[in-house]
């Protein structure tokens, strides 16, 4: 008996969320489409740019974007990597007090160790995304602070404009962070990348030796079969019109005992 894969735990797991999509839809997505709705229905809400002008309207937009996503989206992957680490940890345990092996096998070593990597790499993709998000988030509390405050310098619009470029910028980087960090946390994937570019040269050269093999001599035979086949058609066509004419010629023809008996009457 061995132990429970990394890769069947999440498809579980990804079952059970599929139950719940629609009302954590409803809960996080039907708000957000109201609050659009209202916001660019009413100009009082916002300048001709679409930024929020009203303490009300932006503090509310940057409670939903916090609580929706980040703390609700971050709580959910620590929680999940959570019970899956406890979860292989406790099928561990009862693989090993059933069976009682001294020495773990080559697959099951090969499986601890993708385990261990994918649970490093589940962790890092939480750090990365706190790290990469929460700036954008700050950026949003201060924006909303900053709605109160009636008049600001053209620096000062200047620095919040380019905190708020470079703050989009890292949360937008997430979600193409994801080969470069498989790259530095997986072995796995680095050694099965590897093999991939190794791959490339060889695929080349196979494919431009590979040679086609001619096919001449199957043309020909082809062709003589078809040849024959029609000749044989004529022929048949042939002594099929000829019968008639020999069939007349054999009825006109005189019998050799005749022509006998017409010799001997002569003499």
């Amino acid at each position: 008996m061995s132990s429970i894969s990394l890769a069947q735990t999440l498809n579980i797991v990804q079952q059970q969320l599929v139950r719940y999509v629609y009302s954590m839809w409803l809960i996080f997505g039907v708000p957000g489409c109201l609050l659009d709705i209202v916001i660019f229905s009413r100009s009082r809400l916002r300048n001709v740019c679409g930024i929020l002008t009203n303490t009300g309207a932006a503090m509310y937009h940057a409670l939903y974007v916090i609580i929706g996503g980040f703390i609700f989206p971050t709580t959910i992957m620590i929680v999940c990597t959570v019970l899956i680490q406890r979860n292989l940890a406790r099928k561990r345990r009862i693989r090993n007090q059933k069976v009682d092996v001294v020495s773990p096998t080559e697959r099951e070593l090969k499986q601890q160790l993708f385990d261990r990597q994918m649970l490093r790499l589940l962790f890092i993709q939480i750090v990365c995304y706190i790290i990469l998000s929460l700036p954008q988030m700050i950026n949003l509390v201060y924006n909303t602070i900053a709605t109160t405050f009636p008049n600001m310098s053209a620096d000062s619009l200047a620095i919040e404009g380019f905190v708020a470029f470079v703050a989009e910028l890292m949360l937008y980087v997430f979600p193409v962070t994801s080969f470069y960090l498989y790259t530095l946390t997986s072995r796995t994937f680095r050694t099965e990348l590897i093999k991939f570019f190794r791959s490339i040269p060889i695929c080349w050269r196979q494919r431009w030796n590979t040679q086609i093999s001619p096919t001449i001599v199957p043309t020909i035979i082809a062709l003589h079969t078809i040849n024959r086949q029609a000749m044989a058609h004529v022929s048949d066509i042939v002594s099929a019109q000829q019968m008639p004419n020999d069939l007349k010629a054999d009825g006109d023809r005189i019998p050799a005992h005749s022509v006998k008996k017409q010799e001997q009457q002569h003499l």
